[in-house]
């Protein structure tokens, strides 16, 4: 679940592809019940196997955009729950603590910049928080 929160952009990514190909498969089904409408003889509309195909796409494409929303839903959900501060600080700085792991530089240096051990409980309050309120924002986008 955390790598979740660490590539919104793929969820951005994902939506705008959604939103594009359902919104050109409708463009497309609507080209095609005008030029029904306009010619009864069929000649000028779309073959029958491109309409299955665009209403293939568009049910997909509206799939995908309820699923990702679902998920971003979940995260709220999971992120309302309680323990996350003692699991990123497990996360962060971990219990073992071993001079030649090469993870301990990384260690040494997230607990340099947030001000040592004394406030880091503060900072991962902070990150917390972010994550909230881009769950929180991604709720408020309008999936459709």
């Amino acid at each position: 679940m955390c790598f979740s929160l660490t590539d919104m952009h793929t969820t951005s990514y994902l939506r705008d592809t959604a939103l594009v190909i359902k919104h050109s498969a409708s463009f497309v089904l609507g080209f095609h019940e005008r030029e029904l409408a306009r010619d009864r003889s069929g000649k000028a509309a779309l073959h029958r196997d491109v309409v299955a195909e665009m209403k293939a796409l568009e049910v997909v494409a509206g799939k995908t955009l309820s699923e990702t929303k679902a998920h971003i839903q979940k995260l709220k959900e999971a992120l309302g729950e309680g323990g996350w501060l003692d699991r990123m600080l497990d996360w962060t700085f971990g219990d073992d603590v071993d001079s030649n792991d090469p993870q301990e530089k990384y260690r040494q240096a997230v607990s340099d910049i947030i001000g040592g051990p004394a406030a880091a409980e503060e900072w991962a309050g902070k990150v917390l928080e972010s994550w909230r309120d881009t769950v929180k924002g991604w709720l408020m986008v309008r999936w459709e």
